[in-house]
């Protein structure tokens, strides 16, 4: 017999091997194969006859070293779900079952592990217990659910209840974006459940940590397992329930390398292809998941509205165009007031800190695409001189004069405040307070020295702590009085059609951050102060926006109700790169079927110091598209010599 082996790596195609002597060897099941000049662990996809394999080119077939297991470690289920993510995101197959095998893995599989006594669920927070049954109580429906409105200082006693009790019938896996920013939470569940309970599962394990945990999701020892996205891989025996904490963050969605998934949409999938219950959670969930919920895709389970939730924040716009400042006056006030109580006060700065936008300095004005309807990026003019507007979004260029139209200032502004510049302001202004910084340097350098910021900033007294939407990942602050937006402009990015919607989500995150019993105060400093994210703000209607964006996704056909692809052309040689761009539009549309749009194409300027030239264009295709046989499509059309082009399906990344 000849097997067919798929390998994790980037290659676009299985590879024939001779079967060895001894028992069959079935799909799903982990080999060791010569591959090249060493040798890799695969994944046996099928089983050929001779006459039905297509072995033109080949002298003779390298035959497989050996099995590694002794019955398939993916079962038909996983193997069709490997499937759909290599179609869903024109990935190789192999790079999906790498996700499953982890290459190099070849120690032996336990036995599965007896059947162990129900862990005794927590009770829920007050109030929420008609939430956990409607999710598990006997006459819940089937189904996935989406949960709305989860507040984050009730979120790991719910969590515990619900998981405790969902692994009386199965394992059960919770989902976090970011283990790291999620250590209270852990610590939480570790109290309430009992121990030895959690298994954690993240990169920072150690070799032997990480062979247990996969060896315990393999067995069923592990019942209740806790990670990141890689989380979704573990070769669980007995998955039963499976909830996605805060699913509507955007570390869910792999852009670094090939399967480029969304852990939301691979969730659903493998919850429907194993049997298990799949819940999404979110304090305001996704446009996305709300618009699946209105089809019938999801059951939208609200949170109740209970009689000792707080009352709204007090949110106060200030318009910059009015009074300047890195701290302005009203916010200032606002600080003094919070510290002068004892209370605390974060202070929010754009996570990137530089917009490619020219901003009027005088008025706020800032161009807009006539077409897109989006604010219009500023990029080098022909020839390098000066600067253009460019929409990110279909690729029109228009001068830029460097006068403003509106009030006929001549002084633009292009970047934003950093968490350092903010922090160095606030020590200025309030020089015995102490100031915290957490951002993504401290994360990225030591676990300890994040939770140690975090530790000093938690303690009884007034404090400041200035951060980058990091610290409004699900964190409680007690005492925190006041929340304030330094420039939430430089979050509304032109070319990316999710940042209304990651801007607003800000401020309920903030919202939610805010002591209960304080004065709860937003203070939000911005340049375009009726742009609707402000105004909705203002109002305090997270409603009302959700709405607003359905409508606005809706009308200029972006996600959920269409499907992406970013096609990346580049190559040093500049005539090559128009040769190819040239009606690439509609060679494009015509490989990515029916009911299919390209817009572009798009340049990028050159990085510094670099000479490869790129654009790319946006296709937008029918939302339940599958990018595999449309990418295999693009990828065959001929391209002059020295371009080189590459398919990004459902790109999260616009900036």
């Amino acid at each position: 017999m000849i097997l067919d082996v798929a390998f994790p790596v980037p290659l676009r195609r299985t590879f024939y091997y001779a079967e060895p002597a001894g028992p069959p060897i079935q799909p799903g099941t982990r080999v060791l194969a010569p591959f090249g000049a060493s040798r890799r662990v695969g994944v046996v996809i099928g089983r050929l006859e001779e006459k039905d394999a297509d072995l033109t080119g080949f002298a003779k077939l390298k035959t497989v070293e050996a099995a590694l297991d002794p019955f398939p470690l993916l079962d038909p289920a996983l193997m069709n779900f490997c499937r759909w993510m290599a179609a869903r995101w024109d990935a190789p197959l192999g790079a999906a079952l790498g996700l499953f095998t982890v290459p190099g893995r070849d120690f032996p599989l336990p036995s599965p592990a007896p059947p162990e006594p129900a862990v005794l669920p927590p009770a829920p927070p007050e109030g929420l217990d008609v939430l956990a049954d409607s999710l598990l109580g006997a006459s819940a429906p089937p189904g996935p659910a989406l949960i709305a409105g989860l507040r984050s200082g009730e979120r790991d006693a719910f969590y515990a209840h619900v998981l405790a009790r969902a692994s009386s019938g199965g394992q059960a896996l919770l989902l976090l974006p970011d283990l790291a920013l999620a250590a209270s939470l852990i610590k939480r569940l570790r109290e309430l459940l009992p121990e030895g309970t959690v298994t954690l599962w993240h990169s920072r394990l150690t070799p032997k940590q990480r062979r247990e945990a996969w060896t315990g999701a393999w067995s069923g020892s592990a019942r209740i397992v806790v990670g990141t996205r890689s989380a979704l891989f573990l070769p669980f025996g007995n998955l039963a329930f499976a909830l996605m904490d805060s699913e509507e963050d955007d570390l869910y969605k792999q852009e670094e390398q090939e399967p480029r998934f969304h852990a939301r949409e691979a969730l659903l999938k493998l919850a429907e292809l194993r049997g298990a219950r799949a819940v999404l959670a979110g304090l305001m969930p996704s446009v996305e998941s709300r618009a699946r919920a209105a089809a019938g895709a999801l059951r939208l389970l609200e949170r109740p509205a209970l009689l000792s939730d707080p009352p709204p924040p007090r949110v106060q716009l200030v318009d910059l165009n009015a009074t300047p400042g890195v701290i302005s006056e009203p916010l200032l006030s606002g600080l003094r007031e919070a510290v002068a109580a004892g209370g605390k006060a974060l202070l929010v700065v754009n996570r990137r800190g530089v917009s490619l936008r020219e901003i009027c300095a005088r008025c706020g004005w800032t161009k807009r695409c006539r077409r897109c309807e989006i604010p219009m990026a500023t990029v080098p003019g022909p020839g390098g001189e000066g600067l253009q507007f460019l929409c990110k979004g279909c690729g029109v260029k228009e001068p830029f004069s460097g006068v403003c139209p509106s009030c006929g200032g001549r002084l633009f502004r292009d970047k934003g405040v950093g968490t350092q510049k903010l922090a160095g302001a606030a020590r200025r202004e309030l020089p015995s307070v102490p100031v915290h910084v957490f951002d993504g340097d401290l994360v990225r350098s030591s676990l300890n020295r994040t939770m140690d910021a975090l530790g000093e900033f938690a303690k009884p007294g007034p404090a400041i702590l200035v951060s980058t939407r990091l610290a409004l990942r699900g964190h409680d602050f007690p005492g925190l009085a006041l929340a304030g937006f330094a420039d939430a402009d430089y979050d509304l990015s032109p070319e990316d059609f999710r940042s209304s919607e990651e801007v607003f989500r800000m401020f309920v995150a903030a919202a939610d951050c805010l002591d209960p019993s304080g004065p709860r105060r937003l203070v939000i400093q911005t340049r375009q102060p009726g742009h609707h994210a402000f105004e909705r703000a203002r109002q305090w209607d997270p409603p009302a926006f959700a709405a607003d964006e359905e409508v606005s996704r809706r009308t200029f056909a972006y996600p959920p109700f269409v499907y992406l692809l970013r096609v990346n052309f580049s190559s040093f040689d500049r005539r090559a790169l128009d040769e190819a761009l040239r009606d690439m539009d509609a060679r494009l549309e015509e490989a990515c079927g029916p009911g299919s749009q390209a817009l572009g194409p798009v340049e990028r300027p050159p990085a510094q110091g670099r000479k490869r030239l790129s654009a790319y264009f946006i296709v937008k295709m029918p939302p339940d598209s599958l990018a595999g046989p449309a990418g295999d499509r693009i990828r065959a059309m001929r391209l002059p010599a020295g371009v080189d082009l590459e398919v990004e399906a459902d790109p999260y990344t616009f900036r």
